[in-house]
């Protein structure tokens, strides 16, 4: 006779292989992770090369800088979930007291319209549904993350739209043909995000947001 999928697997190792799916999935879309990455994401953009901020420094940096920000609320998760057992049972109880701090932190950075976004649509599929659940929680989280990522990223990609107007209009002007706008205003580029102080200006606007 052989044996169901699974079958072999005991609760301990069966809770952590849905952890081992569950957490990496969380931590991009119930965390800062999100915005800091399409914030990093757009400046690369902007600078034309992308040769210029590779994508392990930018990954790097953008996990780096959502954890600096997301330390104090693990912090206090961790404290409301302790004293966490070594079971199955131990750890259910740990996620269920440790929640309600992670949802708090995620409520205080939705906006209003995006959860009433997402239990508009939810709801037509369990009409049922009483309160969000935390699935809601974190898309209408994470679609107001979104939002403000794209609103971020768009002063940081102004500047660098008006350097490579000016640029390929003066190549035009001085028929100079053959260069190519983008290498020519990536100097420009670099000077103005250096000269403005753009990586502590990029550090504060996305810790701030958060504050």
């Amino acid at each position: 006779m052989v044996d169901a999928p699974g079958a072999g697997l005991g609760a301990g190792a069966s809770l952590w292989l849905i952890l081992g799916v569950l957490l990496p999935v969380l931590a991009v879309t119930a965390t800062a992770f999100a915005k800091v990455s399409v914030v990093l994401g757009a400046l690369r953009g902007g600078l034309g090369l992308p040769e210029v901020l590779p994508l392990p420094v930018l990954s790097g940096l953008a996990a780096v800088l959502a954890t600096v920000i997301m330390l104090p609320t693990a912090q206090r998760a961790l404290e409301a979930a302790a004293p966490i057992e070594d079971t199955p049972a131990g750890y259910a109880g740990a996620v269920e007291r440790g929640w309600p701090v992670w949802e708090g932190f995620l409520v205080q950075h939705t906006r209003a319209e995006d959860l009433g976004t997402v239990l508009a649509a939810t709801t037509r599929l369990d009409p049922s549904k009483a309160a969000p659940t935390p699935p809601d929680r974190v898309l209408a989280f994470l679609l107001s993350e979104l939002a403000a990522a794209f609103q971020l990223a768009l002063a940081v990609l102004l500047p660098f739209l008006i350097i490579d107007l000016l640029t390929a209009n003066t190549l035009a002007v001085l028929g100079f043909h053959l260069l190519s706008p983008t290498v020519v205003a990536l100097p420009f580029k670099l000077l103005l995000f250096v000269a403005v102080g753009g990586w502590g200006l990029l550090v504060r606007g996305l810790v701030a947001s958060y504050g």
